[in-house]
């Protein structure tokens, strides 16, 4: 060893022994006055103590039914991502297929705007207005209707009513 080396740990241990004597005894004296002190400030706050542990406790309950839970939130968690994965492959399988064999859906109506829209509305408004049958016969005039009816009134009694017969045959 060096002699150098072999003196300042010589010197040092001269110095240091004492020293860690000295608050090693210090320590010792310490730790009994605190413990002096302690002990009847732990026995006034025991409720405290016994509160705090409670609280503590009821919430811990959550975090230990989460640990229960792990293994099914983490089959759940994988199985979302394999779902997730899977979706997204398909959709590009899907548009890759859908784009090579040329089935893209493109727009046959043009963009129109306010005024050919109000144009095509007015349009579908006239053909609703228009009356399916002519005017001429739905109006009671001097037509087939009246000279079938001239003298008397054909009302619901007075035409025949035809009733359906069940054969045997």
């Amino acid at each position: 060893m060096n002699i150098y080396l072999d003196w300042t740990v010589t010197v040092l241990w001269w110095i240091c022994y004492p020293v860690a004597v000295i608050v090693y005894y210090l320590a010792i004296i310490l730790f009994a006055l605190a413990s002096f002190l302690w002990r009847p400030l732990a026995f006034l706050l025991q409720p405290v103590v016994y509160l705090a542990r409670a609280i503590v406790a009821v919430l811990a309950i959550p975090i230990q039914l989460l640990v229960k839970l792990e293994p099914l939130y983490n089959y759940l968690g994988i199985a979302a991502l394999i779902g997730i994965i899977g979706g997204l492959g398909l959709a590009y399988v899907y548009k890759t297929t859908h784009r090579l064999l040329r089935l893209d859906d493109r727009d046959v109506r043009p963009n129109r705007d306010a005024k050919q829209y109000r144009q095509i509305k007015a349009k579908q408004k006239a053909t609703i207005d228009q009356p399916i049958m002519s005017p001429s016969y739905l109006s009671p005039s001097d037509s087939v209707h009246s000279r079938v009816s001239k003298g008397r009134s054909r009302t619901l009694l007075s035409t025949a009513i035809m009733e359906e017969v069940d054969s045997d045959y």
